[in-house]
């Protein structure tokens, strides 16, 4: 009796977990080269929500006046795939990294993109 219970509550536990949204970025680091200054640069990354519930993106932060993201999907269905999209621009002379966080629905919290960027 006490096995089956043990078994009925981990079932439980197992199928709960699974509903749940999951942000993958298909990468996690950008490496833009060099960029004039007075000029910019676009990148993109694909995103997919590997859950198996509605994702939902709240916030997006990048630490720098300098990256922007242009467009971006705010909810992603189990399984859907999606792109960030943006661009860097002018910003004081030198190699640099910068950070792009993105807040979700997703757990496992906050996710941050890295981008390298040599501004010339």
């Amino acid at each position: 009796m006490r096995l089956m219970l043990l078994f009925i509550a981990l079932s439980s536990f197992v199928a709960t977990a699974q509903d749940v949204p999951k942000l993958k970025l298909e990468r996690y680091y950008l490496d833009l080269g060099q960029v004039k200054i007075n000029s910019s640069k676009q990148w993109k990354v694909n995103v997919k929500n590997e859950g198996n519930a509605k994702l939902r993106i709240s916030e997006i932060d990048p630490n720098c006046s300098c990256v922007k993201v242009s467009s971006f999907p705010e909810e992603l269905l189990p399984k859907e795939a999606g792109e960030f999209k943006g661009y860097v621009k002018s910003g004081t002379k030198g190699d640099v990294m910068k950070f792009v966080s993105i807040r979700s629905n997703d757990k496992s919290g906050e996710q941050k993109l890295s981008i390298r960027i040599n501004f010339i």
